[in-house]
């Protein structure tokens, strides 16, 4: 999703935010926040299903072509060809809800947006974006499979900043991965947030750098 040139121009972002304001901004970036591998199987069974069907439906005239094949026609041939085209077909077609486009289409939005969710709120307690000094931590996550962006704050910035305010910036975000400029988008989104605390908490002079500003790379669905 990120070039490592793009990765850099965000981490630039995020020190250059970090330098205005006491709060701490993490960046998260993964292909997929779950496997789904429960909806693309099911997916395969009912291309399978229906495959089998359109067999017993057409079995006079699969039958009659087998015949063709052989001197020796027997029914336990029409059998094999029968499971093992059907396995085939499901074979395939699990491999090709792996696909992202199809994997958009066969999983309910609503469980993908509650994926990417709980995968981004695993991420911020997993990168102790909540042990700030001053509970300030934010993280913003992006899942590529699902097209979703999250932002979650810890309590010190929920009590001060409403949540309508990162809506907004979530919505310049994705306007600007739609145009394919991930980098630069994510970089503004960063800076955007940076501006927004450091009105609610400005640079202390004891300040210290409490959280990476690298962005994380996360592995597929783990």
């Amino acid at each position: 999703m990120l070039s490592a040139e793009q990765v850099r121009e965000v981490e630039a972002a995020v020190r250059e935010s970090e330098r205005k304001t006491s709060a701490e901004i993490a960046v998260a970036v993964i292909r997929e926040s779950s496997d789904y591998s429960r909806y693309e199987l099911l997916a395969a069974i009912i291309a399978g299903l229906i495959f089998f069907t359109g067999l017993a439906v057409f079995t006079p005239a699969l039958e009659a072509w087998l015949r063709t094949l052989t001197w020796h026609y027997t029914s336990t041939l029409l059998v094999a060809v029968s499971g093992f085209s059907t396995f085939v077909v499901i074979a395939l077609s699990y491999f090709l809800t792996n696909l992202a486009a199809i994997d958009r289409r066969i999983v309910p939005r609503r469980v993908m947006v509650e994926q990417v969710r709980r995968r981004a709120l695993r991420q911020f307690l997993e990168a102790v974006v909540h042990r700030t000094r001053e509970r300030n931590g934010m993280l913003i996550f992006l899942s590529g499979l699902e097209r979703r962006i999250e932002i979650v704050t810890d309590i010190g910035i929920a009590d001060r900043v409403p949540h309508s305010v990162w809506e907004d910036v979530v919505n310049e975000l994705s306007a600007g991965l739609k145009r394919g400029d991930a980098g630069n988008a994510l970089a503004r989104a960063v800076s955007r947030c940076g501006e927004i605390l450091a009105g609610h908490f400005p640079p202390r002079v004891d300040d210290i750098n409490e959280l990476k500003n690298s962005v994380q790379l996360l592995g597929d669905g783990s």
